[in-house]
């Protein structure tokens, strides 16, 4: 929890009407400088004799991976659940989730769904939709790409088994993905995604175009430090592949490319792009909007360029901290 009072006390109450029997929860306060930990401290109070699986501890690091590190270390379970303090849950979250477990699982990587009634919400639901069921596509030939903390379960012995987040605790993310990884190539094949559509989290919209492309250059500033040649390939090819649509009308019109064929290949894109969603969407239990679907053939090819060349040349900033390129906070 870094700077959440507006929305902590929604997920407590999520948290509370869990239906699994017996869990506990630890909050980390990542040194919030709003009203973050009095709002949990109202909750508390107001819900008193019923939050005694519930501590709050102040992170004795800086960033989320030292306030991670040190819930799980606190932590009295095997199982652990990650999620973020914006977070809405569903009351068979920690339920259904434990029930993908069985003795060859060590990670599951649960679905986050973007909330949000707006036509630019709509928007970044479906670009969002589309790294979900990318990452789960991946996961599926078990090369695991993407991650959400949001939505993320691990076993304990395995976490301290891989050292953490050892060799990449400098970095401002990444917390889900370089754990991932580490998990993969210590224990591989035992990473799978959760299918279930009653373990999705809910996660607001962002409502102003700084916040969503801070928090996408800081996602794409990561891809570069991963150490998997299959991971880097395939980012590459993303963005080359969206170059060349970008440029395709331009080819057309200088002759260099054959009009008929050109439109032929981005309606095909456009099909093959709306099967896949069909999928992914009926998991997130989202309906597809044609406006924004449409909309999103003309502006993704420009927006994944850009933030690919941005996210190694310029900061971020991300809860009231900024990073540089180089990944380090000021």
């Amino acid at each position: 929890m870094r700077n959440e009072e507006k929305t902590i006390a929604r997920l407590l109450t999520d948290i509370k009407n869990q239906v699994y029997p017996c869990f506990e929860v630890i909050i980390v306060d990542d040194h919030s400088d709003d009203g973050s930990r009095g709002a949990v401290e109202n909750w508390l109070t107001e819900n008193a004799g019923k939050t005694g699986f519930l501590r709050l501890v102040n992170n004795e690091g800086v960033g989320k991976k030292a306030a991670l590190a040190l819930a799980v270390q606190k932590a009295k379970g095997e199982l652990i659940m990650t999620t973020d303090a914006d977070c809405e849950l569903l009351q068979s979250w920690i339920s259904k989730t434990v029930e993908q477990f069985d003795d060859q699982t060590n990670l599951i990587v649960g679905a986050v769904r973007m909330k949000g009634k707006q036509f630019t919400d709509h928007l970044q639901q479906l670009e969002f939709a589309s790294l979900i069921g990318s990452g789960a596509a991946t996961l599926g030939w078990q090369r695991p790409t993407m991650a959400n903390g949001a939505n993320l379960a691990f076993r304990k012995s395995v976490f301290n088994a891989v050292g953490a987040y050892e060799g990449n605790s400098h970095i401002a993310s990444g917390d889900d993905e370089f754990l991932m990884r580490k998990i993969h190539q210590r224990f591989p094949g035992s990473i799978f995604f959760n299918h279930n559509s009653d373990t999705v989290v809910d996660t607001a919209a962002h409502q102003n175009f700084k916040s969503f492309t801070n928090q996408r250059i800081r996602w794409a500033s990561k891809w570069a430090l991963h150490q998997s040649y299959f991971s880097k390939l395939l980012a590459l090819l993303i963005f080359s592949f969206q170059l060349a649509f970008l440029l395709s009308p331009w080819l057309m019109y200088f002759g260099y490319l054959n009009i008929n064929l050109g439109l032929s290949l981005i309606l095909i894109k456009a099909a093959v792009e709306w099967f896949f969603f069909i999928p992914v969407l009926r998991l997130l239990r989202l309906p597809i909007n044609l406006a924004a679907f449409i909309t999103l053939q003309f502006i993704y090819p420009y927006y994944v360029v850009t933030i690919g060349l941005l996210a190694n040349v310029v900061g971020y900033q991300w809860k009231g901290r900024g990073y540089n390129s180089s990944k380090s906070a000021h």
